[in-house]
Parts: structure tokens; sequence; C-alpha cells
């Protein structure tokens, strides 16, 4: 047995327990193996609400999509060039994409190579607690020692961290959004100083990257402290063009009405009244999401 190969209790799948089963044994009665990986492994193991699942399998993709539409299961091409489909079943989504290593990358986006060996797969993702996987038979894959970053309240990059941000620069925002959903867990300084030294790399993603990205940062339950590291180090003036406005939210009462405020809101406190621009261009917004921005901005502001 492979030594970091964990036996673990069943994985609390919930809703999901049937369709996640069933990705499993299709890929087991066709000679490869599903297995969940990343979030949904991690907020077990910390015994936090699971939202997401994400399934990593070792088959080439276009065989999965066959075999799934043969047997009249619902899914969704959402990024089939890189490996991924989304499975549906009823009101259940699962993200499956297929074991790849990254062979060219420019920051922006990868050309990808399918593997069917599962270290390749977990070297190419970002941090340590989120390449842990967990097999059909509920065993713990652990190649880059993430149960023991989880247990010292570590967040990693695996490897280089240098790296794994230039292999894809949105991992910069990823990484704050992470800081701030996990605030107990500290990222060691050399990794904060690689986020430093590129995070002038930003302005080359597409606003919809960015928006996807750090709304979620946005949305964590208190996203203060990780605002205020990320303006230490100078990220809101590079990625965004001006200085996050945060001084008002060392006072408690202001504090408590930013929490209680939803992502695009929290955006318009933080964003300077002349920077209103700035931020559109960074930014895709819907046009109901514009209009709204736009009239939060001058009560906020004022406030």
């Amino acid at each position: 047995m492979d030594k970091n190969i964990q036996n673990n209790p069943e994985f609390p799948a919930g809703k999901a327990k049937t369709l996640i089963k069933k990705i499993q044994r299709i890929a087991r009665e066709n000679n490869g193996e599903a297995r969940l990986v990343g979030g949904a492994v991690r907020n077990w193991l910390m015994k936090i609400p699971i939202k997401d699942f994400d399934m990593a399998i070792n088959m080439p993709i276009l065989q999965f999509i066959e075999i799934l539409k043969k047997k009249k299961i619902k899914l969704l091409e959402t990024g089939v060039s890189h490996g991924t489909i989304t499975v549906v079943e009823n009101d259940i989504t699962i993200e499956v994409t297929q074991t790849r290593k990254d062979i060219e990358s420019d920051g922006r986006r990868s050309n990808v190579l399918a593997v069917s060996d599962w270290a390749l797969d977990a070297q190419r993702r970002d941090f340590t607690v989120n390449a842990i996987y967990l097999t059909d038979s509920d065993k713990l894959y652990d190649p880059f020692n993430g149960l023991s970053d989880l247990r010292n309240k570590k967040l990693t990059f695996i490897g280089s961290a240098d790296e794994r941000i230039q292999e894809d620069y949105l991992r910069i925002l990823r990484a704050f959004r992470l800081i701030a959903f996990l605030p107990q867990f500290r990222m060691p300084k050399s990794d904060i100083k690689a986020l430093e030294r590129h995070q002038k790399k930003l302005v080359t993603l597409s606003c919809e990257r960015i928006t996807d990205e750090f709304s979620k940062w946005l949305m964590a339950e208190n996203p203060i402290d990780s605002l205020y590291l990320a303006q230490k180090i100078g990220l809101d003036k590079d990625g965004f063009g001006f200085s996050f406005l945060l001084d008002n939210l060392k006072i408690k009462m202001l504090k408590k009405s930013f929490l209680q405020l939803d992502w695009l809101a929290r955006l318009a406190v933080i964003t300077p009244k002349d920077q209103e621009d700035k931020i559109k261009k960074v930014m895709r917004f819907s046009r109901q999401q514009r209009r709204r921005f736009k009239r939060l901005m001058q009560p906020l502001t004022d406030i």
C-alpha cells in the first residue's frame, strides 16, 4: 500500500453520496478510478460545511463522457478542452476533471497533458491542503503532507511558491480567499513574499476571472484581516490600481455593519469614491450589479 494512503471514516456526502458513488462505480467498471479532492475533502477533515464537490478521474474524459451519455446521466461540458465536465443529477452538481499535468503555462492559461498518475495530478495543484484525495474505499491519499498542514493550521504552496503562482496568477487572489475563509491558518512569510513578487501580474488576468475570485474572497464570513494583509503588501494598488479604504473597519460598529453586507456592498465600502471607474475596469459586473454598485457607492462612502 502507498505510504501516503491512509484509512479514514466514510465521507459524509449527504445528498451527493448517490452521485459520487455512481461516478466512482463507472470509473472502476472501466478500469479507472475517481477520487474526491480539494475543498470538499479539506472541509470534511476540518469538520466545516461542504458546499462544492470536485472529483478527479484517471481515465480519458471523452471516454467518460460517452459512458455517461449511454447511461443517460446528465453532464455539462463546462471545460472539456481542459479535461473538466460537470455531472448533474437532480439538484446535485459535481465537477469531474481528468488527472493531468501542466506542460506549459503563461500565468493566464495552461496547456495540459492527460495522465493517469495521481502524484503528477497532485503536483499541479496549488496548496498542500487542497491536494488531499479521498479514494472510493474511503482512504486518504496525501502526497504533500496536507494533513500535517491542516493540523498545524498552515497554508503552504506545493513545492515552489513562485512556480505555483507563475503557473496561474489567479492563485494570488485564491491565496487571500483561503486566508479569509481559514482565518486561523498562517501562511509562511516566504510564500507571502512570493505573492508580493508576482502581484503586479494580476493585471494580465481577465475581468471575469478576477471578479469570480475576488467576489468569493469578499464573501468570506470575515475577510477583513485578509484585506489588511493584502494592503500591507500592496496588492490593492498593484492589482486594482488604488488603495482599499480599510481604516473605518477598525471602528467596532462599522466593522460589525460591514460584516452584515453582501460581497458587492462590501466592495463598495472599500472602494474610494474617486476610484469607481477603476474598479469597473477591473471587475466584470452584470448590468444589474453595475447599477446597484453605483447606487451603493455614495451612501456607503458618506457613512
